[in-house]
């Protein structure tokens, strides 16, 4: 988070878009931030920023930052609250699942160097890996939140087959993409936290990963 702290504090902060979160959530987030920090570089996009968006931080740390969705009343909220800010530099109307995304948006190619996704929309997770090497560049870094439960079992017979076997597509399919593993860290999400990120109590991971 140095990167983001060593900015010039922005005195004028909107306040966070949502209902307040629990004050571990927004633990969890500061923490997630300092993971992210050394990692984030140019222009920033954070994905799905409806629901438990970090923006407020990079406000706090006068940090330009880009903001999406795909939910209608979640991209008038963001733009009731954000149009004007300087440091909120747009808001995407951005499905990154579209099948046709890389056809409808040709502008997006190459845009981003850093792409942070919190809210990983999972049924469709090949489409949006897929998407997600559109808009970054080479070297460009992504960071999301995966869950971790086949690290736990490591192939063990546990009656998660669903589980497993869907952990295993998504780690395979990061790697099948190429993309370079920069950092790893586990955590443990209870209910509170985990409406804001996977949906799924239990262990998590945060990846971070280099478009080769």
């Amino acid at each position: 988070m140095d990167r983001l702290q060593n900015a010039k504090m922005d005195n004028t902060v909107t306040s966070h878009v949502y209902a307040p979160v629990s004050d571990e959530v927004t633990k969890l987030n500061k923490w997630i931030l300092e993971m992210l920090g050394p990692y984030v570089k140019g222009r920033t996009l954070e994905l799905n920023s409806g629901t438990n968006s970090l923006c407020p931080f990079f406000l706090e740390y006068n940090r330009p930052i880009h903001l999406s969705d795909s939910n209608p009343s979640y991209l008038q909220t963001l733009r009731e609250t954000y149009t004007g800010n300087r440091l909120v530099r747009d808001i995407h109307d951005l499905d990154l699942t579209a099948a046709d995304f890389q056809q409808s948006h040709p502008d997006m190619r190459d845009v981003f160097d850093t792409v942070i996704s919190l809210n990983v929309s999972m049924p469709d997770f090949v489409k949006m890996v897929g998407n997600l090497k559109y808009i970054l560049p080479q070297k460009g870094t992504l960071a999301m939140i995966l869950p971790a439960y086949t690290s736990i079992y490591n192939g063990l017979d546990q009656n998660l087959d669903d589980w497993k076997r869907y952990n295993r597509k998504v780690i395979k399919q990061i790697l099948e993409f190429n993309f370079s593993i920069l950092k790893v860290r586990f955590l443990n999400l209870d209910m509170d936290s985990a409406k804001y990120f996977s949906g799924k109590t239990g262990l998590s991971s945060l990846v971070i990963v280099q478009n080769n």
